[in-house]
């Protein structure tokens, strides 16, 4: 009696750390050709010389599809390359808000593929294209901003979380920058949206001669929250003039 066993090759490279334009799972993403990469991990810390040989990126609509390892929207095939960085998306384009999901196999010197893994998930939604919007501008009456704000430090001392920066600085005449949050966590039984405008980059002293409302005396916020129910159905509460 001959008792064969077969056993599958020993991966030394495993891809980890997946990023989107330098971020992990960014909700906003308006290029068009996002920029992804990866970091390489040995699977036995006491090897050496070890090197990527080839890596394949797949990217899908949903994480069952990636499962099966099947990229409905990019599957750039097997690519002989030691790349990991600044690897474009090249698979069909995304619509405004839609969330892609990807992972990378890649092959070690030895060419033994090793798998993307299901956990954790990677992914990035797309940003929301300009004509996309459906919100309208809203804002304090004109003239009345500056009062409501002079109790900012009081209010600057209540704020938490990592964004009091937000957004970074743009020519206004030119860009306007959005920020994108996943809101899940904080949903209860009732719901209400509050948002506090300060000067920001827009109306503060910015610049060296020190000016006070560089780009307009006055604040305006555009909001968009977009839901999706279990049930896939999607609703967007927006702002518009019956906001008070």
């Amino acid at each position: 009696m001959i008792l064969l066993i077969l056993t599958a090759p020993t991966v030394d490279i495993t891809a980890v750390d997946l990023k989107v334009e330098y971020l992990r799972n960014p909700l906003a993403v308006d290029i068009p050709q996002p920029r992804l990469q990866w970091t390489l991990r040995a699977t036995d810390p006491t090897k050496h010389d070890l090197s990527q040989k080839a890596y394949q990126i797949l990217v899908a609509t949903d994480r069952q599809s990636l499962d099966t390892n099947i990229g409905n929207l990019w599957d750039s095939k097997k690519v002989v390359s030691d790349r990991t960085t600044h690897i474009k998306y090249a698979g069909t384009p995304l619509k405004s808000g839609q969330r892609a999901y990807w992972k990378v196999n890649v092959w070690d010197q030895n060419d033994h593929v090793q798998l993307g893994t299901r956990e954790p998930v990677n992914y990035w939604d797309k940003g929301v294209d300009i004509n996309d919007w459906t919100a309208q501008w809203v804002g304090a009456p004109k003239g009345t901003q500056q009062k409501a704000l002079q109790n900012l430090s009081d209010i600057d001392s209540k704020i938490v979380g990592d964004s009091q920066l937000s957004p970074g600085w743009s020519d206004y005449n030119k860009t306007f920058q959005y920020q994108a949050y996943d809101v899940t966590q904080l949903l209860q039984t009732k719901n209400a949206i509050s948002v506090l405008l300060g000067t920001g980059w827009f109306s503060s002293y910015v610049g060296i001669f020190h000016r006070y409302k560089q780009y307009g005396p006055d604040q305006n916020l555009l909001f968009e929250l977009h839901i999706q129910y279990e049930n896939n159905k999607t609703e967007i509460v927006k702002s518009d003039n019956t906001w008070k």
